[in-house]
């Protein structure tokens, strides 16, 4: 089969290199003969026409300058030409014949283009034209014929790379069908004699994929077929002793080992390994399971002796331990702190589920009798606090009662000094009062005059921005003048010697426009700057109008608060009678107050007594709000209360 094969290769090959030179020497000749000279014929053409139309160009502006920069493209034109002198498809006569009809054309069309700009063009000026135009049309004719003629060449022989290409393919397909077929013809009678153990093995495979080892191979043979149902058997003897171990291992017999067949023996080695691995597990899980039992939870496995998986299983283990432990060493410690009269000890770790409830329920009765105990301390300092407020208010009573009996002879004194002074406050109140509103109506006239003044200022700015239009206008219009009379310059110029009077009329025309125009700057500057002016004006107008008028406001409030204060005087002077009267009642009155005082001062001695005392008892519990040293101040002199306190000086004051 191989030596067929061979053959069939190199008839395939041998056709396919045949038909491909051909294809070949087909595309050269299009790409270095007919492709160039087709592209040639092209850049001829153009280059014809830029010469004709560069003379003509020259012809109607009658330049002889142009004529002469036409020599470039006549150059260019016999550049391209000798392109095509080593072209193989080229013929050297038809070369030559465009080369000598193209020096012919040029130098009877730069000739008659020179003519007719310098006039010297005869009365044979018609021939010579139609002589251009023939010779013209003429050249570019062959351009376009050679042109023509190149395109169908490159259409032929592209055909034929095509025909080539098709009998390259058609051959080959041929060769290679004979090939297969007899390749066909002796594969069948090998497969015959191979597929009847092979369909045997895949069998047996098939079913050992699905887990079904009880297969057996019955084909011996001494070629490549029976070397492979050999190792086959073998194959299925040892995943046959592999999944024996593994059955064992799954029920529980950690005992169950595989024999390695050899050191490259890499799945009996692991199953090996993975027994041990999971007895060794089993020992560490024992170990725990027992000092758990025993109340020893500060034993932990050691993963550090596994991998993967295992090494995370007992790591889990020791933090499920971990999580039990945590919670019962906690509340251990707080029992503790109870029990040294610590109430303020709390559990304070993050736990879920029924560590949560515990850490709770602790916490609340620990709470429950703290909060009590708080309770309890703060009623009995509240008791010592009001008995000693009461000894001292009671003292402090007593004494300010005698104070206040000679104060009050004193206030009535004061009193009558006050009145004579606010007396003398109302008559000076109307004199400011009278003063206020003169200064009132003059600030009202000075807003009224900066108002007339804000008004004439708008005006001026007014009238200078209908100024700055006007000149506006002006330096449009110069503008404009100065372009007429540019044009009018123009025109004068084309007019010749007849129009040069008229030039000067222009000129002066111009002049007389830019300064105009000139002027009306400078004039629209000045006032640009006035109108700046202006609004500055404006806007310092508008601040002092407000400042006037916050003047204004403010004297206003003046009068206001002035004439307050006048009504104020007078109602104080009646007020003070009366407070002469009631300071008579008040004597009375605190004569009565110093008795009744003396009386509570002894009563809140004994009250106060008895409260440091139990104060004493509870100071014994630390709770978590208390302050540790607050029971130990009970009884010392508390700093004075900050509750209001009657004082006879106040009236006065």
């Amino acid at each position: 089969m191989p030596g067929i094969a061979a053959i069939g290769f190199v008839l395939a090959l041998s056709v396919t290199l045949l038909f491909g030179q051909l294809a070949q020497s087909q595309l050269t000749q299009i790409e270095r003969g007919y492709a160039p000279s087709l592209a040639a014929s092209q850049a001829l053409v153009d280059a014809l026409g830029s010469l004709q139309r560069a003379l003509r160009d020259a012809v109607a502006v009658s330049d002889t300058s142009q004529v002469t920069a036409a020599d470039s493209i006549a150059t260019r034109f016999e550049t391209e030409l000798a392109k095509l002198s080593g072209n193989p498809v080229v013929d050297p006569r038809d070369h030559k014949n465009i080369g000598d009809a193209f020096q012919a054309y040029y130098a009877l069309t730069a000739k008659a283009s020179t003519g007719m700009i310098n006039g010297t063009l005869g009365d044979d000026a018609t021939a010579q034209l139609m002589a251009m135009s023939v010779g013209f049309r003429g050249l570019r004719d062959s351009l376009d014929a050679r042109a023509g003629r190149d395109r169908e060449r490159i259409d032929n022989a592209f055909s034929e790379a095509r025909w080539a290409q098709q009998k390259s393919s058609i051959s080959s397909v041929i060769v290679l069908v004979a090939a297969l077929a007899a390749l066909w013809f002796l594969a069948v009678g090998t497969l015959r004699s191979v597929l009847g153990p092979l369909k045997e093995i895949a069998h047996a495979a098939d079913a050992i994929a699905r887990g079904r080892l009880d297969q057996r191979i019955e084909y011996q043979s001494a070629d490549e077929v029976g070397a492979v149902a050999t190792s086959f058997r073998g194959m299925l003897e040892y995943v046959s002793g592999i999944a024996e171990a593994a059955d064992r291992l799954a029920k529980g017999d950690m005992s169950a080992t595989v024999e390695p067949r050899s050191e490259q023996d890499v799945l009996s080695r692991n199953m090996n390994r993975a027994t041990e691995t999971l007895s060794s597990m089993m020992s560490e899980t024992n170990e725990l399971i027992v000092a758990a039992r025993n109340g020893d939870l500060a034993h932990r496995g050691n993963p550090e002796k596994f991998e993967g998986v295992y090494a995370e299983l007992l790591q889990r283990t020791n933090e499920m331990l971990d999580a039990l432990a945590e919670p019962l060493q906690e509340a251990r410690q707080v029992l503790e702190r109870v029990a040294a009269r610590d109430l303020s000890a709390r559990m304070s770790g993050n736990y879920k589920g029924d560590h949560d409830d515990i850490k709770q329920s602790l916490n609340s009765a620990l709470g429950t009798i703290g909060s009590t105990f708080e309770q309890l301390q703060n009623a009995i300092n509240e008791i010592s606090h009001a008995a000693t407020d009461i000894g001292q208010g009671s003292n402090e009573l007593a004494n300010s009662a005698s104070e206040q009996a000679r104060s009050v002879e004193q206030v009535t004194t004061h009193i009558s000094m006050v009145g004579e002074r606010t007396r003398r406050n109302v008559s000076d109140a109307s004199n400011a009062m009278q003063n206020v509103e003169g200064a009132r109506k003059n600030t009202q006239s000075g807003v009224q005059h900066m108002q007339d003044l804000a008004a004439a200022v708008s005006e001026i700015r007014n009238s200078t921005a209908q100024t700055a239009k006007i000149v506006k206008t002006i330096d449009d219009i110069a503008f404009q003048t100065n372009l007429l009379a540019l044009n009018a310059s123009v025109e004068a110029a084309r007019a010749g010697d007849a129009g040069r009077g008229f030039a000067v009329v222009a000129s002066e025309v111009r002049e007389l426009a830019l300064k105009a125009a000139g002027a009306a700057r400078s004039t629209s500057e000045l006032i640009e700057a006035s109108v700046r002016s202006a609004e500055t004006g404006v806007t310092l107008n508008e601040r002092v109008q407000k400042v006037l008028g916050e003047i204004n406001s403010s004297v206003q409030q003046a009068t206001q608060d002035m004439t307050q204060i006048a009504d104020g005087a007078k109602a104080q002077e009646r007020e003070l009678t009366d407070i002469t009267k009631s300071l008579d009642r008040i004597g009375e009155l605190t004569q009565r107050t110093a008795a009744t005082a003396e009386e509570s001062a002894s009563a809140s001695t004994e009250l106060s007594s008895q409260a440091r005392e139990m104060n004493k008892l509870a100071a014994q519990f630390k709770t978590g709000s208390q302050q540790p040293a607050r029971g130990k101040t009970i009884g010392l002199k508390r700093p004075e209360p900050t509750r209001e306190r009657f004082h006879p000086l106040s009236i006065a004051s």
